[in-house]
């Protein structure tokens, strides 16, 4: 049995479907069950996760979450910046039934790509979690040289490229239960209240640092938009080597508003076999339609364009005038 988790809220519920969907698919012949944290969705909100694991015979487990447990966590304007349901997470060891002994956990904007058994049998050794080394950094510090506006505590992870990304989590329950609660995260929180950028990703890098198995961000945790800028790899070779695709930043179903990319195919695999698959193009047509930005930059680039074209013109009446001497 695969025991997965994820969070959601209402409005991101459709692309968490999504996403439990993918993992489905990949294992028809394992039982899953699914573990789904919310901080109040209604019963009709949860039906559809609930129909379709029954009918890819899993188990479908909504787990309530206290939404006032985060009333007060996080002040700095990044942390403020992202959603109740980021913290979610972090209540997993307190809610999950005494049964559940390992745990994989996956951010609701992932597609699994491949089926994950060998993921979820890794053995840890010593280790606790197992996770990916954050692409968001990594490239930040391939451009810069060092990672900027992070916090000082985790300088050193970063620098050594173990500071992981949260979105991905293969957990040994048995295990953290002994050791931790979400009160170790929320005592954690209070002392680094000010410098914490990324809220839950932040604390569990603090908490789990020396003991996490980082393991390989181009299998388990790949995210596209990332790979697109980093890298000159296809639709096609991300397809064949992905194993987890990880839409974060721009996500595949905006409505436009930033430069999307071929391996956004991917996820769009997936979402156009499920019941939502209307409703997510005629919020991707809409808001494309209304979108300015591609017409925005070409202003820009024409801009851009014509100060260059002067400067050049600049140079080379100078150079004409050199010449003359």
């Amino acid at each position: 049995m695969i025991n997965l988790a994820t969070s959601a809220d209402q409005k991101f519920l459709p692309f968490t479907y999504v996403m439990v969907f993918s993992l489905l698919e990949q294992h028809p012949e394992e039982q899953v069950r699914v573990f789904l944290l919310h901080g109040g969705l209604t019963e009709e909100d949860l039906t559809p996760l609930h129909e379709l694991c029954a009918s890819r015979k899993g188990a479908f487990v909504p787990l309530l979450v206290d939404h006032s447990e985060f009333a007060n966590l996080g002040t700095t304007p990044e942390a403020k910046s992202w959603p109740p349901s980021a913290y979610y997470r972090l209540r997993l060891l307190d809610l999950l039934p005494e049964d559940v002994d390992r745990l994989l956990y996956l951010d609701g904007d992932i597609i699994v790509n491949k089926n994950l058994t060998e993921l979820y049998h890794t053995g840890l050794g010593e280790n606790l979690i197992a996770a990916c080394t954050d692409m968001v950094s990594f490239e930040e510090k391939r451009k810069s040289g060092r990672v900027k506006a992070w916090p000082r505590m985790l300088g050193k992870l970063l620098e050594e490229d173990r500071y992981f990304n949260s979105g991905m989590i293969l957990m040994d329950v048995e295990r953290l239960r002994k050791q931790y609660s979400f009160e170790t995260y929320r005592e954690l929180m209070e002392i680094n209240d000010k410098e914490i950028r990324y809220p839950d990703q932040d604390l569990l890098n603090l908490v789990h640092q020396d003991e996490t198995l980082i393991l390989d961000a181009w299998k388990y945790n790949c995210m596209p938009y990332n790979v697109f800028r980093i890298a000159d790899k296809s639709c096609e070779e991300l397809k064949e080597s992905a194993y987890i695709l990880h839409f974060a930043g721009p996500k595949p179903w905006d409505d436009g508003d930033h430069i999307h990319y071929e391996t956004e195919q991917l996820w769009w695999d997936a979402a156009l076999k499920t019941p939502y698959k209307q409703e997510f193009l005629i919020r991707f047509l809409q808001g494309s339609l209304r979108c300015r930005s591609l017409e925005e930059e070409i202003r820009r680039l024409y801009d851009e364009n014509a100060r260059l074209k002067e400067g050049l013109e600049s140079i080379k009446h100078s150079l004409a005038g050199l010449v003359k001497l």
